[in-house]
């Protein structure tokens, strides 16, 4: 692996954890900065039923 695939594999990740953090904590206004602006996310609980 070289540099330029290092670097870019630490902002998958890091990208990713801050993604956990903010739908842990509801922070949807900071994940809304994380997302394309016509992105759709719907949560569900472990029943199936819509949550957000």
């Amino acid at each position: 692996m070289n540099i330029e695939q290092l670097v870019a594999s630490e902002a998958i990740c890091t990208t990713k954890a801050r993604y956990c953090h903010f739908i842990d904590l509801k922070r949807w206004d900071d994940l809304r900065q994380l997302c394309v602006p016509d992105a759709r996310l719907t949560f569900r609980g472990i029943d199936g039923q819509v949550l957000y």
